[in-house]
């Protein structure tokens, strides 16, 4: 499987002694709780690209749990400041982590979208229904809450965007010949000078005219 697309079984087992009434757990790939970490200069993926996953829910001794209908409900979302951060319990959302829209819920499978835009720990928080319940606002969901991580690709928090780059070029094309000029005992070339200044501008135009440009959301393209 691509590393763009991950595949998790939810497990859920009746357990009076859980806050929700059931215990949880995730498999991937044979690993019991896998970490729920991001990283698209790990993965080899562009930054254009997402991670879309797969989780499915698998009940036994009879939980009878359903994945809520709502895509407002079933799936929560928050940035928190570290793994070992107080879950979701609340009603929350987040811009990079959303229920696919191109996908439908069903019962026991639900396809979300990871953009992996920033670089943060998060928690979800899964809302099941259980048996015989239906969504509502009095509804008692059972609820599913994992941390994980994003890496945003790895990059830095702060990234230099093109018209940084454009400045710099800009002031260092024109110090440096005035520099070099300078260090020569020389009067200032001015053909020279002026040549890396309107280099530096021309430079300057470029990124501020690709710094606009955003690229368009894949995935595997």
């Amino acid at each position: 499987m691509a590393k763009d697309k991950r595949s998790i079984t939810i497990h859920a087992v009746a357990d009076s002694s859980k806050p929700s009434g059931f215990d949880f757990w995730m498999m991937e790939n044979g690993v019991q709780n896998p970490p729920l970490e991001f990283s698209k200069n790990s993965d080899n993926l562009k930054k254009s690209q997402y991670y879309t996953l797969s989780f499915k829910l698998d009940s036994t001794n009879n939980a009878g749990l359903r994945f809520s209908r709502d895509p407002k409900t079933v799936l929560w979302a928050k940035y928190v400041p570290g793994p070992t951060s107080p879950c979701v319990d609340s009603e929350c959302h987040l811009a990079e982590i959303f229920v696919d829209p191109a996908t439908q819920i069903q019962d026991h499978a639900i396809t979300v979208i990871n953009v992996d835009r920033t670089r943060n720990f998060f928690a979800i928080g899964f809302n099941f229904l259980r048996p015989g319940d239906v969504d509502g606002p009095t509804t008692d969901y059972a609820l599913y809450d994992p941390i994980g991580g994003n890496q945003n690709g790895g990059q830095p928090f702060v990234e230099y965007s093109a018209v940084d780059i454009g400045i710099a070029s800009f002031g260092g094309a024109a110090t440096g010949a005035a520099v070099a000029n300078w260090t020569t005992a020389a009067a200032i070339d001015t053909p020279t000078l002026i040549g890396a200044i309107v280099g530096g501008l021309v430079g300057l135009g470029l990124a501020l005219i690709l710094g606009r440009v955003r690229p368009t959301l894949t995935n595997g393209a």
